[in-house]
């Protein structure tokens, strides 16, 4: 079987993640074998978040890693 290919361009991390979320959102669509349009949402939903949260928890983890993340005192955020 030859499926096109997906090239995902953006600068933006977000929207590599709305993106690939969107792609397993679709596939999740395609490979249902439910007829329960609440059961086919809920499995839609579940491939976006996790696409969503792969990405944007390998951003935290970076931002962490490098020590550019922001600490909070007393409520508000503090340069490290």
């Amino acid at each position: 079987m030859n499926e096109p290919g997906y090239i995902l361009h953006s600068s933006d991390r977000t929207a590599a993640a709305m993106q690939l979320a969107a792609y397993f959102t679709a596939e999740a669509m395609r490979s249902s074998t439910s007829d329960d349009s609440r059961i086919r949402l809920a499995e839609q939903l579940g491939y976006f978040d996790l696409a969503f949260r792969a990405i944007m928890g390998s951003t935290a983890r970076g931002e962490i890693q490098r020590g550019t993340s922001m600490l909070v005192s007393n409520g508000f955020p503090v340069e490290s």
